[in-house]
């Protein structure tokens, strides 16, 4: 099912199965996307190195704030 063919559909079909499905789909897709992007994000965090002197790693801190 389509975006389109979904909002064309009659108010009595509110949320029927072929509708239920199409969010299912729709959200299991974000799910997908949204843990690779923490993923990337966790990769990213953990690369970066924390030095020993405090005020180097107020400068490291300083640039992970993208």
């Amino acid at each position: 099912m389509t975006k389109e063919k979904l909002l064309a559909m009659p108010a009595d079909d509110y949320m029927n199965a072929e509708q239920h499905a199409f969010f299912v789909e729709l959200l299991q897709g974000m799910k997908v996307e949204i843990h690779a992007r923490i993923e990337q994000s966790r990769i990213a965090i953990e690369s970066l190195d924390t030095p020993a002197d405090p005020a180097d790693a107020a400068s490291v801190e300083e640039e992970r704030h993208w």
